[in-house]
C-alpha cells in the first residue's frame, strides 16, 4: 500500500431518529458540528446549504464547503427519510 491510507470514522448522535435525519441530512445546519474531518487528510465541512424553498428529494442538489476552501456539489441520488 505504497501511500494509501485508510480512514475510519464514526460518531454517535442520540436523539429521535427523525430528528437527527431532519439536522443532518434535511437541514444540514447542524452538519458541521458532527463532521469535523480527519486531519491531515480530511477537512471538516464547514457549511452545507441546499437552494431556499428546495425540498429534500432526489435531484437536489446541496452545496458542501469544506474546511479546505474547496466547493462540492452534492446530488442527492436516493432519499428515504425514516
Amino acid at each position: 500500500m505504497s501511500g494509501q491510507k485508510e480512514i475510519h470514522t464514526e460518531i454517535v448522535v442520540n436523539g429521535k431518529l427523525e430528528a437527527i435525519f431532519n439536522c443532518l441530512a434535511v437541514d444540514g445546519k447542524e452538519f458541521p458540528k458532527f463532521f469535523t474531518g480527519s486531519f491531515p487528510i480530511i477537512p471538516p465541512i464547514k457549511e452545507v446549504t441546499i437552494p431556499t424553498g428546495s425540498k429534500v428529494e432526489v435531484g437536489l442538489i446541496r452545496t458542501v464547503r469544506p474546511g479546505d476552501g474547496s466547493v462540492v456539489k452534492e446530488r442527492l441520488l436516493e432519499h428515504n427519510s425514516p
